[in-house]
């Protein structure tokens, strides 16, 4: 794992070849002998592309990051031709509207979309659903996201959704319920209950579920033991008593339970 001081994490893997792209000038490669790199600068705001060319002499975009930067949209306009290979794409705390996001149909095999605190809307929900090779989508730190955005990303194949601070409702649950390929699922910091909770018990793939900063008690701990690959599961700041959280220890002693409001997301 790698780590920017700056912008937060920035991830990504292609085939054989792992490389992590930061915004700030620190950077962590996998150091691979046989892996050619080549920096592209964009307009020296931060913005990187990152050009990789494999041992056969095949050259490709891998991975992009437009995270904490302006005119995005523009950005992501001019360089499109060179991005159709891109899997992974970063647009943390960018600026990118609803235009920018129709732009990323341009984009065939994008696999992770970051865009925690950007501006995006319930628009951007309805295109962003029809991106059919996004498998980790991560929306958090938008107050502005809704029931709306949830349902028009349902019918995506994810294994990965955040969705930190959003403003959703029982409904959206029902609709994550549908997602039965989901690995890791962030819903901290929403309005969640724990009526909706039970909602989940369809995730049987379910890793990691971070609830944290939520209204759920030790009613929901029991449905929540039932997930059966669950082995990560974040309860801090919520109202979760350690009785509760002692007893679904005790009942799934595989399972990893985090009570600190302090944590380092991936």
């Amino acid at each position: 794992m790698c780590m920017s001081r700056k912008s937060g994490i920035v991830m990504t893997s292609h085939w054989k070849i792992v490389a992590a792209m930061l915004v700030s000038t620190g950077s962590c490669f996998a150091q691979s002998p046989e892996l050619k790199r080549d920096y592209l600068a964009i307009e020296r705001d931060g913005g990187r592309l990152i050009k990789v060319v494999t041992a056969d002499g095949t050259e490709f975009i891998d991975s992009v990051t437009f995270s904490y930067v302006e005119n995005s949209d523009t950005k992501i306009r001019t360089h499109a031709a060179k991005l159709s290979r891109v899997t992974s794409l970063m647009l943390n705390g960018s600026d990118i509207s609803d235009v920018g996001i129709e732009e990323l149909k341009a984009l065939p095999k994008l696999r992770q979309l970051e865009l925690i605190g950007a501006k995006i809307t319930i628009k951007s929900g309805k295109i962003i659903g029809q991106f059919k090779s996004l498998r980790h989508l991560s929306a958090g730190g938008n107050g502005d996201l809704s029931d709306d955005f949830v349902d028009g990303i349902v019918a995506l194949n994810l294994e990965t959704l955040h969705l930190s601070k959003a403003k959703i409702s029982s409904r959206s649950l029902g609709s994550i319920s549908k997602m039965t390929n989901l690995r890791e699922l962030d819903l901290s910091q929403t309005n969640i209950t724990d009526a909706d909770l039970a909602k989940l018990k369809s995730l049987t793939s379910l890793e990691i579920l971070d609830l944290s900063r939520t209204k759920i008690s030790d009613a929901s701990l029991d449905a929540i033991g039932e997930l059966p690959k669950l082995k990560v599961l974040n309860v801090a700041d919520t109202e979760a008593s350690p009785e509760g959280i002692a007893e679904l220890q005790e009942a799934r002693p595989d399972l990893k339970i985090e009570v600190l409001a302090l944590r380092i997301r991936r």
